[in-house]
């Protein structure tokens, strides 16, 4: 029981439903709310099969995969299952964004809101930004942002998107699809149906052989597509069709992955007949999230990046391409955590590179020191990488930590791993 169960309590609460609680964990992240409710009773620890067979309706958890046993056992009597997200959609009739994609959904789901709020549009966000949807259920919005994942789409069924975008897909999250990358793709195209508008990355390569249909499809891509990035001498702009916008020189991020983060945001708020002046403008103030190649600590010409949020290959990826052709010594790449059953496979060719170090931790870094054995070394935990660099980083050096993986190994999240990875730095440099 997270944020989100509790969000669904709070709304059955509301309304005089009083729903069954069942957790299987013994000690449930927020059972302290759920004893807060006299009339709601609770289960923990294990599986009440008869509980499930007395339900009509199951509201599960974006975490529990839909093979867990106990979603198989509700499916084999006939009941329904959905998710937080699903009960949103059914309940509003206030337009929506919907937002999904492997890498940067929360980084253009705030530029997105950052634009509306700047034409002076109502504008509220959740989802898996870390605002429950159903918590922003009756804000007074004039149109609603939500970031999906995979997960909250395996659950929901009705969702009609004004606009809806699939960023990018990268291999992620492979122990939940355990049929394959396949299975992950279509979960995430399930953002399409019923979609007013959806935009399109012609050139991602699991998005481009897709069966879409194309009516009311808006293209967007690096070369291709009616959004698209033109290089021109050794700038990069931002276009629509043969238009240029913006010199990507003016954005205060860097990197080609958040200059389409920037054509991605754009897009979205054109196709709503937002001025371009406003979303430009909008544009160039955007300074970029937290954990996200975020620059934590500069002493003697070496570089300590934070890209906490880089859980998958694709991200890391983008995070070496960003620095790798202006790097003046090493790059020295964390990476470690939680692989997920990833293939690890297509970052070889990035990692083979001489300017690149490999500094491993955590439960997947046997397989990730496998990748380049010669040049990789294993620390067990992330505060050991970081001392172990600590006594070799040199002036020009940028210490990278792009884990390509989750977290959980040793972290509650993402943003814990990235705020000890700047207290132990800070702390080595005291």
């Amino acid at each position: 029981m997270g944020i989100t169960g509790i969000s669904c309590l709070k709304f059955f609460i509301s309304r005089k439903i009083y729903p069954k609680i069942m957790d299987f964990n013994y000690k449930p992240q927020c059972i302290a709310h759920v004893l807060k409710f006299k009339d709601i009773i609770y289960h923990v620890g294990s599986i009440n099969y008869q509980w499930i067979q007395e339900s009509n309706l199951i509201i599960t958890s974006p975490g529990i995969p839909l093979f867990h046993p106990a979603l198989i056992y509700a499916r084999e009597k006939g009941i329904k299952i959905i998710g937080d997200i699903e009960i949103f959609v059914k309940e509003t009739n206030i337009p929506i964004i919907a937002i999904t994609g492997s890498n940067g959904k929360s980084t253009v789901t705030i530029m997105v809101k950052n634009i509306l709020k700047s034409a002076g549009i109502k504008v509220y966000i959740g989802g898996n930004i870390g605002i429950p949807a159903l918590k922003i259920l009756n804000y007074p919005a004039e149109i609603y942002i939500l970031e999906l994942s995979s997960f909250q789409l395996e659950t929901t069924y009705s969702l009609k998107a004004k606009v809806a975008i699939i960023l990018n897909i990268s291999p992620d999250h492979m122990n939940r699809y355990p049929i394959g990358m396949m299975e992950y793709v279509k979960t995430k195209c399930k953002i399409y149906q019923h979609a007013k508008k959806y935009i399109i990355n012609v050139e991602d390569e699991f998005l481009k052989n897709n069966n879409i249909d194309k009516k009311n499809c808006i293209t967007l891509g690096i070369e291709k597509g009616e959004y698209h990035l033109t290089k021109i001498l050794n700038d990069f702009w931002l276009c629509y069709k043969s238009k240029k916008l913006l010199n990507t020189k003016e954005l205060l991020i860097s990197g080609k992955h958040n200059y389409m983060n920037a054509l991605s945001a754009f897009s979205i708020v054109h196709s709503l007949n937002v001025n371009i002046e406003i979303i430009l403008k909008s544009l160039k103030k955007f300074c970029g999230l937290p954990h996200r190649l975020q620059l934590i600590y500069e002493k003697n010409n070496v570089k300590w990046i934070n890209d906490s949020k880089s859980t998958n290959i694709g991200s890391t990826k983008s995070a070496i391409e960003n620095f790798l052709p202006n790097i003046e010594g090493k790059i020295r790449l964390i990476l470690g955590g939680d692989g997920k059953s990833a293939n690890f496979s297509p970052l070889i060719p990035y990692l083979k590179n001489e300017k690149i170090k490999i500094y491993c931790y955590g439960k997947s870094e046997q397989e990730l020191a496998k990748l380049c054995p010669k040049k990789s070394i294993c620390l067990k935990t992330l505060k050991n990488v970081i001392i172990s660099i600590k006594k070799i980083v040199k002036s020009g050096d940028v210490v990278l930590l792009s884990p390509s993986c989750s977290s959980l190994d040793q972290f509650s999240s993402f943003e814990e791993r990235g705020n000890m990875f700047t207290k132990f730095v800070k702390e080595l440099y005291k």
